[in-house]
């Protein structure tokens, strides 16, 4: 049987389908050497099977090759979830904006699941602000709302997820930048809170518990903002207005460094807070909620305390 570009490319794909990298290279070096020219299906099936097989470096060359000569919703996706697997986020989100501007061979489904990998990858790379032009770009000028597996992939690319939502889908291998301080993690969960407040969207309960348990972690100011949040939720459940600042964000009352000697907590308006809270919703996750609540709480006695503690830091 003569040997063609056909036959190699249906050998390659099958190869893909196995995730088989070795037999993939095997069959593009024969090819090659039989001064055979791969087309677009060629290469999208040597992507996808260095992709399956997460090889994702050796990927790169094919994809710059591909780029010129037009995308499939297969290549793309594998070429967007290869770049930031090899810390190249800010490519893969190029690819995603040509896309959703041009021809759209994603889908809805495909975009949402893009930005859940990238926000991933670069909160990995400790690139907050890139990490924060994703989250706006998806909410506020893509309009999709954040499922489930968004929130996860914001909290395993923090490193704060808990230990049965590590081993899902479009987890990334690479661990989190230890460098990262705390206080750079709280920062952008407030930033997303703000970002879902603006689209006027409910937070996820979970979310918002992780919220609540690293403003007790970091102490301080932050601990001081996340006792205000269950008093929002509260204020914003009973449409009590007169306690609610429409245009201010929890990134702007965090920068407000409060001090609680000053000012009485009861008296403090503050942003507008919403849970997504349903039948769906675990007993589990209430409970966590609860018991996050009651973490980050300053009793009036741990108020008293803090202002002793600060008196005694000053004499």
């Amino acid at each position: 049987m003569a040997e063609t570009v056909e036959l190699y490319t249906t050998a390659i794909a099958a190869s893909a389908k196995l995730a088989d990298y070795d037999r993939t290279m095997d069959l593009y070096s024969r090819m090659v050497d039989a001064k055979l020219e791969p087309n677009i299906k060629t290469l999208t099936a040597i992507i996808s099977s260095c992709v399956s097989s997460e090889n994702y470096s050796a990927s790169i060359p094919f994809i710059e090759a591909i780029k010129s000569e037009g995308m499939d919703r297969i290549s793309l996706k594998a070429a967007i979830r290869a770049y930031c697997a090899t810390d190249n986020t800010p490519l893969a989100w190029e690819l995603l904006s040509e896309d959703r501007a041009g021809h759209k061979q994603l889908t809805g489904k495909d975009a949402r699941q893009a930005f859940d990998t990238m926000l991933e990858s670069s909160l990995r790379s400790g690139d907050y602000e890139l990490a924060k032009g994703l989250i706006e770009e998806m909410i506020l000028v893509h309009n999709f709302i954040p499922a489930k597996w968004t929130y996860k992939a914001i909290l395993r690319g923090l490193g704060l997820s808990r230990p049965e939502d590590r081993n899902v889908k479009y987890t990334l291998k690479k661990e989190s930048d230890p460098s990262s301080s705390s206080a750079e993690k709280f920062d952008y969960l407030l930033h997303v809170l703000d970002i879902m407040l603006r689209r006027n969207l409910a937070v996820d309960i979970s979310f918002y518990s992780t919220i609540l348990f690293e403003a007790t972690k970091l102490g301080g100011n932050a601990r001081r903002v996340g006792s205000l949040m269950p008093k929002a939720k509260t204020y914003t459940s009973e449409t009590r207005d007169e306690m609610i600042n429409m245009r201010l964000t929890w990134s702007a009352l965090i920068r407000q460094n409060l001090d609680f000697r000053k000012v009485d907590p009861d008296q403090i308006l503050l942003p507008k807070l919403v849970l997504r809270t349903n039948s769906k919703s675990t007993k589990g996750a209430t409970r966590r909620m609860y018991a996050a609540e009651q973490s980050v709480y300053l009793r009036n006695k741990r108020i008293k305390e803090e202002v002793e503690v600060k008196k005694n830091m000053m004499t």
